[in-house]
């Protein structure tokens, strides 16, 4: 979605990888070993600024920026949630578009983000475990009170193979399904080998 947004749409476009240690959004544009990471930024966040900004961001080919996560296992990678609602509003005032991949769960920080986003994508496969754990994920955050309009549904791996329709799965959650993405193994698999992202010229599904 980045480097569609970067590449196709012409839009400066940022993902930041919230994940403590080891994300994977670096690896999957094929630039692991990156020199700075988004822990790091928010240790200096009274520093921050757009030259300090500069600074931490990889530029990838497609156009698309990335803010890393460390990738390194280590106890002492904890992000502040307050430093990390003030990048937010920093780097969304920078950018058109802002992507934030979230490690699982409801902690602080998914949290902050969650409260500092415009739309919150929840994704799933179309199994009965994956479809139970989204249903309770949509119920805790109408409990945190989050507006339902910006909680958007995506069911990957779906095909007319599966045994649930749409209208079941969105029945059993009790939302909406905003998209759905086909299984597309051989693409998505040469695109994650090669660190490659498919390109939005790509006739692919």
């Amino acid at each position: 979605l980045g480097s569609f947004l970067a590449q196709r749409q012409k839009q400066k476009t940022l993902i930041l990888d919230q994940h403590p240690g080891l994300g994977h959004v670096a690896l999957m544009f094929g630039m692991d070993g990156h020199s700075y990471n988004l822990s790091e930024l928010l240790q200096n966040i009274s520093r921050l600024d757009l030259m300090l900004l500069k600074s931490y961001v990889s530029h990838h080919s497609s156009g698309v920026e990335l803010l890393a996560s460390p990738d390194l296992l280590s106890e002492n990678t904890a992000i502040d949630g307050n430093a990390l609602a003030r990048a937010i509003r920093f780097v969304a005032g920078v950018y058109n578009f802002v992507l934030i991949d979230c490690p699982s769960g409801l902690g602080e920080l998914n949290l902050v983000t969650a409260a500092g986003c415009d739309e919150l994508h929840l994704v799933a496969t179309p199994d009965v475990p994956a479809l139970r754990d989204l249903a309770r994920y949509l119920k805790r955050w109408r409990e945190l009170q989050l507006p339902p309009a910006r909680v958007k549904v995506v069911i990957n791996q779906y095909g007319s193979g599966r045994a649930v329709t749409i209208a079941q799965i969105e029945q059993a959650i009790d939302h909406p399904v905003g998209h759905t993405l086909p299984v597309d193994a051989a693409n998505l698999t040469r695109a994650l080998d090669t660190g490659q992202p498919v390109s939005p010229e790509q006739k692919s599904d």
